[in-house]
């Protein structure tokens, strides 16, 4: 009998013929492990900040139902006073509405790179809180009682926060602090906001005494943020906190530089 090899040919073909002719094929596109609603809202962010705006101070869901449209982004100009719509609390800023939320941002400007940003501080050096803008400057040790470059430097005895504003969303897995030389730091706490306009503390100083400057690592667990806030205790210290950048680190261990910078005492403006 010779119909035994003719079967083994129909069975192979049976077998790998799927395999074969999917070969050639272009592959489906790989979904993304994105929620649809994150992507939503870290577009509506991205749509936002290519019309200038800044350093978002609120992200407000109205407690009662809006009359305003569910659809697309409506500019409602600048605020000067802090007040309450639809049971929302929004504060003095440039107000946008994006269903579902109100935006409330600090500055409306031109788009200003952070790589340029960071060229304009090394250009015009400076202790206020825009020597946070960009890549560090400042040697990291340094026996010079004024080193050279940009650092902010607040005042003694006065509690500050610092809102420090990113070209885009990272998904960060650490939080580098750059200090110059060993001055004690004021930082006392950090927070992040997230896409819903969420602050979560990421990070609370261990102890009363404060921590000795350098590269302050702290480590992030994949969370979306493009701003974080610095809480800067009161401290009667001899001197300054001189503080240089900041970063994001994503997962690739990439940097992310500041972009917009802005310094408060607590409750002036920010909750």
């Amino acid at each position: 009998m010779h119909w035994k090899p003719f079967l083994g040919v129909l069975l192979g073909l049976f077998v790998w013929a799927p395999a074969l002719a999917g070969q050639g094929r272009p592959s489906p596109p790989a979904r993304s492990t994105m929620a649809p609603s994150l992507q939503r809202l870290l577009a509506v962010r991205a749509s936002l900040r290519e019309r200038g705006y800044r350093m978002l101070l609120a992200q407000v869901r109205p407690r009662r139902v809006t009359s305003e449209p569910e659809q697309g982004i409506l500019d409602l100009g600048m605020h000067e006073d802090a007040e309450t719509i639809q049971g929302a609390e929004l504060p003095r800023g440039y107000r946008v509405w994006a269903s579902p939320f109100y935006y409330v941002f600090g500055q409306r400007k031109s788009v200003l790179g952070a790589a340029q940003a960071g060229a304009d501080k090394r250009q015009a050096p400076t202790t206020t809180v825009d020597a946070l803008v960009g890549k560090p400057d400042s040697p990291r040790e340094s026996k010079l009682s004024t080193p050279p470059g940009s650092w902010f430097a607040p005042m003694m005895g006065e509690p500050v926060f610092a809102h420090l504003e990113f070209a885009a969303f990272v998904r960060a897995s650490e939080l580098r602090l750059y200090h110059v030389g060993k001055v004690p730091t004021r930082v006392a706490r950090v927070l992040v906001r997230t896409p819903l306009g969420q602050l979560v503390e990421v990070w609370r100083r261990p102890s009363r005494e404060p921590l000795h400057g350098g590269v302050l690592r702290i480590p992030l667990s994949g969370v979306h943020t493009d701003h974080v806030l610095l809480e800067l205790a009161d401290w009667k210290e001899s001197q300054h906190t001189r503080l240089d950048a900041v970063a994001l680190v994503d997962a690739k261990g990439r940097e992310h530089w500041v972009e917009s910078a802005l310094a408060s005492i607590p409750k002036a403006t920010f909750g």
